[in-house]
């Protein structure tokens, strides 16, 4: 019985000392900040390459990649298709489905812009903190995507 008894303030001690370790890995656990993954997302297209030059998106442009869907909103309405995603590089087909309502003239340049960007040969994926850049396979960047609400 004594022997027992004898182990109960070693416990205690050993919980008082391990105490602090603990909650400095449990604080340690949290990291850096970690962006959202690539796939199941909303992303809100920042910038996109026009043929000429990267330009800023004029609208509020969203794609989200779920499940080997592209779905997104554009200046002229919706657009979705398909993906193939291998390791860091993705391959997108993309059209527009027009809702039949108005598209002026600049908007429907800057749509197929954007799918034209999106649509043309392997995107290599690159994740930073704050944004993912999709780039060509000569490494132009081609689209600049960042986190949606």
């Amino acid at each position: 019985m004594r022997k027992r008894f004898a182990l109960v303030p070693l416990l205690v001690a050993l919980v008082f000392l391990t105490a602090p370790v603990v909650g400095i890995a449990a604080e340690a656990g949290k990291g850096p900040y970690q962006p959202p993954r690539f796939e199941n997302y909303r992303w809100i297209i920042l910038s996109y390459f026009d043929g000429k030059s990267l330009v800023d998106s004029r609208a509020a442009s969203s794609i989200a990649f779920v499940n080997g869907r592209v779905q997104g909103t554009g200046t002229c309405g919706a657009f979705g298709g398909e993906y193939y995603l291998s390791g860091g590089v993705v391959r997108i087909h993309a059209e527009t489905v027009l809702n039949g309502g108005p598209c002026f003239e600049v908007n429907l340049k800057e749509a197929q812009a954007i799918l034209d960007a999106l649509n043309t040969g392997e995107r290599r994926i690159e994740q930073r903190a704050d944004r993912i850049v999709l780039r060509d396979t000569s490494g132009a960047v081609q689209v600049v995507l960042t986190p949606g609400q």
